[in-house]
């Protein structure tokens, strides 16, 4: 089928919403393309607020017209809680994959510093739509020494306070301190145990491990093809996602804002390639970038690299509003994508 018959087609359908397509004789990739034209045109379309009347079997999860929440799923997804051994223990996962008997690609997405939250669920859906078997990995739910003090509530505290600060001052020793001075004497206590371990005290050594045995329990599925694992971090994940390609088989890694791999020596192991994805704002993560480039340089690896001027740390996160910049976030989630379809 030729482009002006698919806008053609595509055209014909948008009354239906959909309700039309299945009762043509095309591919299920031609389905599918003619589908996400017409989810285009309707979230467009100010008089579209809802795509409806698809089959549940073949249900598209909809985005809304923000640019964060952009692409629109095209394919159905199967999502579930799953456990994998690893270094400090039973480490407990978000598994989202297409909804398809046929071995696909895998993703291993790394949270930010605050956890396994929805805001990673919904990006591991989103990842799962394009195709990707996506794992996203709880790397405070094995040690129990992070478990009984990380918990959901602790973390959620921590992060509460830390978005009433400054952008960029989370990080200003002198600015923390003068607002925990504010707090009462049982909350500033507890705060201060949490953000003693978030902001210095992970284990990451062990974390990297335990994000090696996720590798091997993709790697163990018979939904996955084989040796086709990537990874993508966002924050602590970032960095975390570099680290698991220096000490593990992957295909490719995606940084988004993420600290470099300590000591930077570890690039010389660097799996596959690279691309990283920072905010031109983000003083702290930034001020280091030199040191990436000219490592890898040194070790003859592939780079990609966006630096996105006027983008804070976290630019791509769209719970936060005082951080999230929409342009930033769907130019690098195109990035990424592009990315993972040519390395994996």
């Amino acid at each position: 089928m030729v482009a002006s018959d698919l806008a053609s087609q595509s055209a014909n359908l948008r009354g239906g919403c959909f309700a039309k397509i299945d009762d043509h004789q095309w591919s299920e990739r031609i389905r599918d393309r003619v589908r996400l034209s017409i989810l285009d045109w309707c979230l467009r379309d100010k008089r579209c607020s809802r795509v409806e009347a698809l089959p549940a079997s073949r249900r598209l999860i909809r985005g809304d017209a923000s640019a964060n929440s952009g692409e629109r799923m095209t394919k159905q997804i199967e999502s579930s809680i799953v456990s994998y051994s690893a270094e400090s223990g039973k480490i407990e996962g978000y598994l989202a994959k297409p909804g398809t008997g046929t071995p696909r690609p895998a993703i291993i997405a790394i949270h930010e510093i605050f956890g396994l939250d929805e805001h990673i669920k919904d990006v591991t859906n989103r990842i799962a739509a394009q195709g990707y078997v996506t794992l996203a990995p709880d790397l405070y739910s094995g040690s129990e020494a992070l478990r009984s003090t990380l918990t959901k509530t602790n973390v959620a505290a921590v992060k509460e306070f830390m978005q009433m600060l400054p952008p960029g001052k989370m990080r200003d020793t002198a600015i923390v301190q003068q607002e925990l001075a504010k707090q009462s004497e049982e909350k500033r206590a507890s705060l201060q145990k949490v953000m003693s371990l978030l902001f210095g005290g992970l284990p990451k050594s062990q974390m990297t491990q335990d994000l090696v045995k996720a590798v091997d329990y993709l790697n163990s599925q018979a939904y996955v093809k084989k040796g086709a694992i990537g990874s993508v971090g966002f924050c602590f994940g970032g960095g975390m996602s570099i680290n698991l390609a220096c000490h593990a088989r992957t295909a490719a890694c995606v940084i988004f804002y993420g600290e470099n791999p300590s000591p930077i020596e570890l690039l010389k192991n660097l799996n596959g390639p690279l691309l990283g994805l920072y905010g031109g704002d983000d003083v702290r993560i930034n001020s280091n970038l030199d040191q990436l480039v000219r490592a890898i340089v040194e070790y003859k690896k592939d780079l990609e690299m966006r630096i996105y001027p006027g983008a804070p740390h976290a630019f791509f996160n769209d719970t936060s509003k005082a951080t999230y910049r929409p342009d930033a976030a769907r130019d690098s989630w195109d990035k990424m994508l592009r990315f993972f379809a040519r390395t994996l």
